[in-house]
């Protein structure tokens, strides 16, 4: 069984979603504000990586500071020169100036 919604219902379901959408993206720029204000790497910066045991692993460049919510941490999306991308939770980074 189905049934209309009135106009004016509709339209208030419409106003929610814009009102619930301009506040997501609010709270998407808050976030990212965050996150690239403290992250110590930048998108574009080249990097070291290296295993736990502080084996050197190869190099790469920073793709963009990501920020874990779970664990409370930032870590960074890496392009190794070798093409393949990651996230580096397993690995240590070090800047090449």
């Amino acid at each position: 069984m189905t049934h209309d919604i009135s106009d004016e219902k509709l339209r208030l379901i419409a106003e929610m979603d814009r009102k619930i959408g301009e506040f997501m993206q609010k709270r998407a720029d808050v976030v990212n504000k965050i996150i690239y204000t403290t992250a110590t790497l930048r998108a574009g910066d080249a990097v070291k990586i290296y295993d736990q045991a502080g084996v050197l692993l190869g190099t790469g460049t920073i793709v963009q500071p990501l920020f874990l919510k779970r664990q409370g941490i930032i870590t960074y999306r890496v392009r190794r020169d070798e093409g393949d991308v990651f996230t580096n939770e397993e690995y240590r980074l070090e800047r090449i100036d």
